[in-house]
């Protein structure tokens, strides 16, 4: 059987039966699955739906938006955006800034980014908000906060290593 065969034959038995599926090839759970249980060290880690999942792990929102204005403006003028937590530089692509920013989980900060970046007469080529993969939560639950942790280190490090040096080249 192919690859899309096995997943409907998972979904129409899902219908009227309960299916279990160990696996650790993620992606495709979350192509059949409505939910998930995560089990580590032969324990119950988690369980749900992957949208309650990745509300009950990720207290934050992530949007990613693509801006052609100077990145030393960029950044510190989305920080100022209540809800903002977090701005990322992720590098550039057509000659936009990619940015990743996380906020608060009640606050959508999508209108007040999108005014800003017309305020400021930028260009504003793709606005988006993130999902959390089904990767990302397991990560997060089978290796706690401290990973998360290290994770976002690494990705902070990365990105202020994009960031133009002043008086730099």
């Amino acid at each position: 059987m192919q690859v899309a065969e096995i997943r409907a034959l998972i979904k129409s038995l899902a219908g009227q039966h309960t299916v279990i599926l160990s696996t650790h090839i993620l992606p495709e759970v979350s192509m059949v699955c409505e939910g998930v249980i995560i089990i580590n060290r032969g324990r119950i880690a988690a369980q749900g739906s992957l949208d309650r999942l990745a509300e009950e792990f990720f207290p934050t929102t992530r949007v990613e938006l693509h801006i052609t204005g100077p990145a030393e403006a960029v950044g510190p003028a989305l920080r100022q955006i209540p809800g903002v937590l977090r701005v990322e530089h992720q590098g550039t692509a057509n000659g936009a800034g990619i940015y990743l920013v996380e906020a608060m989980r009640d606050r959508d900060v999508r209108a007040p980014i999108a005014q800003l970046v017309a305020e400021r007469r930028w260009g504003l080529l793709e606005l988006h908000q993130m999902g959390m993969s089904l990767e990302e939560v397991f990560l997060r639950v089978v290796a706690g906060e401290e990973f998360a942790g290290a994770l976002a280190t690494e990705a902070s490090a990365r990105a202020s290593s994009d960031l133009p040096v002043p008086g730099g080249p």
